[in-house]
């Protein structure tokens, strides 16, 4: 494994103590009824900020709502542009940032635009997050440590919400822990736990205004729902010290304000407010009506005053996804013959609904869930979604600024992100790319940019970049660097690229190579579903290709590598995550990765538009960007796309077989141009074109993409075939119509029969053994071939069982199809070995086995056994189980380039020693980045052309201050700029 020499660590650990400046944390506190930002009295005008993009389902589908990761700086770059433009204060955020990716630039952009951020622990549900025991308690203390840990120095944080709307019964918080009063000791003991890690910002939780019946027994039922959660929060969460909540009255609060202050001594938020802009009565919108009840409710807000702290308006864009509620059917709302109940709830988010819930204190008694936003949005095939603000953006924005406002440009409102120099990938470039080094140096570009460690920790050769070019002595931000700093980001780069590059993978005719070698695929489809996880259903979604997952697939890979494997298959591989670490580990065993882009279906991935299909080839772009390692041999793309069951040739093409081949040529075009080898996995299914092919199934339909000249960008052809124990005469009719290389993406055979109702292992053998034969009497790697050598190899199918997969129609059983992940069933299809047929969760080559305690480990079957005395026979295998720390030809040349730079390092240490240009040096370290994709500064002025930007504060009467200015400052300036290394990344 190609791995950075631990004197660079070494040498980044100095630099890391010498150069590290302290952290200046904002400190927030709370006087009486009244919250202070380091003495200053602050009012909240705040935004609930969640900026799904259309076609996004958060609460299953990933990022799982955390749109706030250096990926999505489009997205809120200019979301916080408008924000701080229309006056706004604050950001309610609504997900955790509890994962390893890096969260700081955005905190970053937030604090230059005078923004802070209401910083959450999401707890969902109490299936999603239990609270039953002691343990399951301390579970997610645990995460609030961690969190406020990682977080609590960053000048843009304000305030801890632990959980929203946590009294709501349709969370079953309150049900789990008996009631209101131990509901309660459970929010003091979170906020305890916040508080002695962070005793500089205010914790609170969010209550829905339900009633409990139990609490306001208590207190005699002398007061009101939200008045009863505030004195029972006072006697029972003394450590919150601020009450907040979720409240939807209409177009005015009622008497909230008079019902807390008589039991409650301490700030008051209300963190969501608000009125949709849907007419669920006449089927019409009513942005005006919105625009009416927001003014009319801030105007209480501001007239309340002390007791009133501010809040944060529902929402700022609408939410395509949250028609999906059960309780969305909307029948007390819906008079309009236009619309039919039976639509809800509506569970795409493609589309926007108007389903909903009984509102009785809205027009229309209707509360339209995906219609909350100040700002609608528009569907674009690339970048941002466009906004388009409603009445209530401009209500809002000349009740925060007191100046009239217009319009913002339709540069900020529907964006183009891209850069002169590199028009098609200036949008994606990200520090922990090859690309954004190599680019970092490129002519007519910045030198620094996408060269800095302030944008993102990203790993040892950024530090190296970093450190050294700032020793160097690097000056502002796109000037030009001196030579000897040029010299040495450029060779970060070359350490950037030994250690990540693509593998030099190549085809000739039908051989596949690596480096120039032939390269015989001996692979495995890998995916480790545990018993009872369903990824179809719940997080990670398959993706279990992350550091998470570590301890999970160190061990796996182990013993895929001891069977003389030589790649890995992997299916569900999330586009916004990190699998470096997997890829790190993979290539430590000398195993390649075949990534998929992964679309589904065409419901789920649809293609039917433009829109559609420029929105699906940027994704990919993106995700193969972001993935340069020398793991990946190649990419697949369009995985069964050929095939009825995902719908894309009827549906997306019009059954245009022409159209279909297009744009899968396209989407290999995007591979390509990342430096990565493309193949297409077909379903081996009857051909559905409308012109005549000669032959069946998938040889007929390489036949007629061949045919129709259109797959220039394709190299390998992918075959995921299942005809029982042979695969016919699939290889010479292959080796008829194409001259490029045949890789069986799928063989497998189950280990159950059917006919015995019994698990059989020799069964699965015998069918695996059949099948590999026929592969390697057809490849070119096998001299003593007797078939057609066109096959560059197969992909067992696969590593475990898999119980989840029980889902699909059965011929054999009544118990079918069988939705449990929990328990193992023989549920499948037709087809397959002797029994004739398959049971889908009994493919792999390991079983899961339980121990007495209740875990579950894997046990290999006799198929492993057969393909290991093979595989190892073919290549040239060598077993990296005891070292695979090798001194490659990288090592030594990262040793030898770093030797002399840890040589200039010191050097520039000496000269340092002054404290006069210690002072000056870390001045200028603090100096902020230009952010990778576009030179904000430069467009703020053009973007808000006919708005008077009011001074945004950061407390009462307090203009914003940047990291650029506050780094200038005195030390004892509160607002010193942050750069934080809790988000270093591997």
């Amino acid at each position: 494994m190609e791995r950075i020499p631990g004197c660079l660590h070494c040498i980044m650990a100095i630099l890391t103590a010498l150069l590290w400046q302290p952290v200046h944390p904002t400190i927030v506190t709370t006087d009486g009824r009244e919250i202070f930002i380091d003495g200053e009295k602050f009012f909240m005008r705040g935004m609930a900020y969640s900026p799904a993009p259309i076609g996004q389902y958060p609460k299953y589908q990933q990022p799982l709502g955390d749109f706030f990761t250096p990926e999505y700086a489009e997205i809120y770059t200019r979301d916080l542009l408008l924000l701080k433009g229309m006056g706004c204060n604050s950001v309610r955020l609504y997900a955790s940032f509890e994962n390893e990716a890096n969260h700081t630039h955005f905190l970053d952009t937030a604090y230059e635009n005078g923004i802070y951020v209401q910083m959450s622990l999401e707890l969902g549900t109490s299936h999603e997050s239990p609270v039953e025991t002691e343990e399951d308690r301390e579970v997610i203390y645990d995460r609030i440590r961690q969190l406020v840990r990682a977080y609590k120095d960053h000048p843009a944080v304000l305030l801890w919400i632990l959980g929203n709307e946590i009294n709501g019964g349709w969370n079953s918080f309150y049900r789990d822990l008996g009631g209101g009063v131990a509901l309660l000791e459970f929010v003091e003991q979170m906020c305890v736990t916040a508080l002695e890690e962070d005793p500089h910002h205010p914790t609170t939780t969010c209550f829905a205004e339900i009633p409990a019946e139990d609490l306001q027994s208590m207190y005699n039922w002398q007061y009101t729902p939200a008045a009863t959660w505030a004195i029972a929060s006072r006697d029972y969460a003394p450590s919150m010290q601020l009450i907040t909540f979720n409240l939807y009255r209409g177009n005015s609060f009622g008497d909230i304000f008079n019902e807390i202050a008589y039991v409650y001594e301490r700030p008051l938020l209300m963190l969501e407010w608000g009125m949709d802009s849907w007419d669920a009565k006449n089927n019409e919108g009513m942005e005006e009506t919105q625009a009416s009840y927001l003014a009319d409710l801030w105007n209480e807000l501001e007239d309340n005053q002390p007791i009133s702290s501010g809040g944060a308006v529902m929402a700022y864009q609408d939410e395509w996804w949250k028609g999906d509620c059960p309780a969305h059917a909307c029948p007390p709302c819906t008079y309009s013959s236009d619309f039919d109940a039976a639509e809800c709830p509506d569970e795409d988010p493609w589309t926007q609904s108007p389903c909903g819930y009984n509102q009785a204190a809205f027009p229309d008694s209707c509360s339209d869930e995906e219609h909350y936003g100040i700002f609608a949005t528009e569907r674009r095939g690339y970048g941002p979604d466009t906004l388009v603000p409603k009445p209530a953006y401009y209500t809002l924005c000349e009740l925060w600024t007191g100046a009239e406002c217009s319009a913002p440009s339709d540069d900020l409102l529907s964006p183009v992100w891209e850069d002169s120099a590199a028009p098609d990938t200036g949008r994606t470039l990200t520090n922990s790319s090859k690309h954004t080094a190599l680019y970092a140096t490129s002519a007519g570009t910045s030198k620094w940019r996408g060269g800095s460690l302030l944008t993102g920790l990203t790993g040892p050769a950024t530090w190296a970049l970093w450190s050294c070019a700032v020793m160097a002595g690097m000056p502002p931000v796109d000037a030009a660097p001196s030579t000897a700093a040029t010299t040495l980001l450029l060779l970060a780069a070359m350490i950037t690229q030994a250690t990540s590059a693509a593998a030099a993978a190549s085809v000739e005719g039908h051989r596949l190579l690596v480096d120039g070698e032939d390269f015989f695929v001996k692979g495995v489809v890998y995916r480790p579903v545990l018993p009872s996880e369903d990824p179809d259903r719940n997080p990670p979604y398959g993706d279990y290709y992350t550091r998470e997952y570590s301890e999970r697939y160190a061990e796996h890979l182990k013993d895929i590598h001891l069977m003389g494997a030589n790649l890995v298959h992997t299916e569900e591989w999330a586009l916004e995550a990190d699998h470096g670490h997997f890829l790190d580990a993979a290539a430590s065993y000398d195993l390649k990765v075949m990534p998929t882009f992964w679309m589904g279906d065409a419901v789920a991935t649809p293609l039917a538009t433009t829109q559609d299909r420029d929105y699906v080839l940027s994704s990919l772009r993106n995700a193969v960007r972001r993935e340069q390692h020398s793991a990946i041999l190649m990419w697949a793309v369009g995985v069964d796309m050929n095939a009825n069951w995902t719908s894309y040739l009827q549906q997306s093409f019009g059954g245009e077989v022409r159209s279909l081949f297009s744009f899968i040529n396209a989407m290999c075009e995007a591979v390509r141009a990342e430096g990565h080898l493309c193949c297409v996995p077909l379903a081996d299914a009857d051909f559905l074109g409308q012109y005549p092919v000669h032959k069946l199934k998938l040889p007929g339909w390489v036949e007629a993409a061949e045919e129709s000249g259109l797959m220039t960008a394709l190299d390998v052809w992918g075959a995921n075939v299942d005809r029982g124990g042979t695969f016919d005469d699939l290889f010479g009719e292959f080796a008829a119509v194409s001259a490029r290389p045949l890789l069986i993406t799928k063989f497998q055979s189950d280990a159950y029969d059917s006919a015995e109702a019994s698990e059989s292992a020799e069964l699965q053998a015998a069918g695996i053994d059949l099948l590999f034969d026929e592969i390697w009497m057809n490849t070119w790697a096998n001299p003593d071939a007797s078939g057609e050598a066109v096959c560059a190899g197969g992909i067992v199918n696969s590593f475990s069982d898999a119980w989840h997969m029980g889902g699909t129609a059965s011929a054999a059983s009544a118990t079918c199809p069988e939705y449990s992940s929990s328990a193992q069933s023989a549920c499948g299809h037709l087809g397959g070995m002797d029994d004739n047929y398959t049971s889908v969760e009994y493919l792999g080559l390991f079983a899961w086995r339980e121990d007495d305690k209740g875990d579950f480990e894997i046990e290999a079957r006799e198929a492993y056994d057969h393909l290991q005395a093979v595989w190892r026979e073919i290549g040239q295998w060598e077993d990296q189980t005891q070292s695979n720390e090798r001194f490659t030809t990288a090592n030594i040349l990262v040793f030898v380039f770093t030797f002399p730079a840890g040589v200039l390092v010191l050097l520039y240490l000496y000269r340092w020693f002054s404290p006069q240009i210690m002072q000056e040096k870390v001045e200028q370290l603090l100096q902020p980045p230009t952010p990778n994709r576009i030179d904000i500064e430069k467009k703020i002025e053009p973007l808000f052309q006919n708005v008077e930007l009011p001074n945004t504060p950061l407390g009462e009467n307090q203009d914003a201050v940047s990291p650029a200015t506050a780094a200038s400052h005195s030390a004892d300036n509160s607002h010193d700029a942050f750069q934080s290394s809790s988000s270093t990344t591997y």
